[in-house]
This record gives C-alpha cells, sequence and structure tokens, in this order.
C-alpha cells in the first residue's frame, strides 16, 4: 500500500527488532509478521539478523532453540487466528476468511474453526450444507477426533495452566510452549532468558 519494495521492508523489520528495548519478545512478533507479509525468499532471508535474537534467547533458557522458535512462531499463528474467529461471531456457518494469510493450513484452519465453535458458541446450529462436516472429508474428521481426545488426555494431566503463551511478569517476555511438552521446555528450573526471572514470575496469557 505504502509502495515500500520487500526488501525494503525486511530491511525496517530488522531495524525495529535491533532496536527495541524487550529484544526477544518484539523480535519473535517482528519474525512472524515479517514470514506473513514476505512472499520472496530474498526478502525472508533477510529477516535472518531477527531470527538470530530469538533462536539466542531459547538458547539460553537450556532448549532446542530451533525447534521452540518454530513452535512459537506456529502457536503465535494459531493463536491469532482463533481471536479472528471468536471476532467473527457465532453466527459463521462456514470457515473464517484470514487463515492464508496467517500461514495456517486449511486443515488446521478449519480445526481451530471447529474447535472455537464447540467451546464458544456450542448453542448455535449451523446449517448443514456450509457446516464443518461438509468442509472436511471423514478421514479429517476422524483426525480431529483424535487430536482432540488427545489433547484432552493431556490437560486432564497438567498441573500447570493450559494456555500455550506465557508472559514474564518482570519484563514481557513472551513463551509459546508445545501442550504436553513443559517439562522439556518449562521445567522448574526455567528461567527468563530476557531478564533471568524465575518460573513463578510468568503468567498465562491470551492472543
Amino acid at each position: 500500500m505504502i509502495k515500500f519494495s520487500e526488501d525494503r521492508i525486511a530491511e525496517l523489520f530488522v531495524k525495529v527488532g535491533l532496536e527495541v528495548a524487550d529484544g526477544a519478545s518484539t523480535a519473535g512478533k517482528l519474525l512472524y509478521y515479517g514470514r506473513c507479509i514476505l512472499k520472496t525468499k530474498e526478502a525472508k532471508a533477510k529477516l535472518a539478523p531477527i531470527k538470530k535474537i530469538v533462536i539466542a534467547s531459547y538458547s539460553r533458557a537450556g532448549t532446542d532453540a530451533k525447534a521452540m522458535m518454530e513452535v512459537s512462531q506456529t502457536l503465535m499463528g494459531e493463536s491469532a487466528y482463533r481471536a479472528v474467529v471468536e471476532d467473527a461471531g457465532e453466527n459463521q456457518t462456514s470457515l473464517t476468511t484470514g487463515w492464508e494469510i496467517l500461514g495456517i493450513k486449511k486443515k488446521r484452519a478449519t480445526e481451530i474453526w471447529k474447535s472455537v465453535l464447540t467451546e464458544e458458541f456450542v448453542e448455535e446450529e449451523v446449517k448443514e450444507e456450509d457446516s464443518y462436516e461438509s468442509l472436511v472429508s471423514a478421514e479429517e474428521r476422524e483426525d480431529f477426533k483424535k487430536r482432540e481426545e488427545e489433547k484432552k488426555k493431556v490437560e486432564e494431566t497438567e498441573t500447570t495452566s493450559t494456555d500455550n503463551a506465557r508472559e514474564c511478569g518482570d519484563c514481557g517476555f513472551t513463551l509459546f510452549i508445545a501442550k504436553g511438552r513443559e517439562f522439556k521446555f518449562y521445567g522448574d528450573s526455567f528461567k527468563c532468558p530476557e531478564c533471568g526471572a524465575s518460573k513463578d514470575k510468568f503468567v498465562g496469557v491470551n492472543f
């Protein structure tokens, strides 16, 4: 809209990422937005300095840094899409748009869409011809059912909050944790990679 080239946009993202005070927290968001906005491999490659900041932050926390970065990026997109679906309201009869822009595959977007409608708007009946069942195959519905059952088992055994996102109360650093993998990425000895705060300083947040 403002006639910037992708290379220029990438340069501005990196400039902000290197200058902001909260470092890794903002870098993670900039990396995600950049991946969504930029289309060429060359422009995305220019985001490397931001990616380096994010990976370094997870390395200091003693985690599988690259894997944790990708998990956090995925969960950031899914959280954003969930918010989009919730904002669209209870009268939806077809898949909420926006998943393509957020870098989410249609199958996963459909799972989130169905989950939100079931959890938030359970009393609302959607039209049969436009319902969830008409959007996906029987195989996909069965896969979704299995994933929901596995998710329920994990939540029943968890002793911590089931929110995926945790935010440091001291510096605002945001950590995204894969469900069921808290023992690896968020153990008792966990400390904030940004300011060194202890685990009890982190609280659950929603996006």
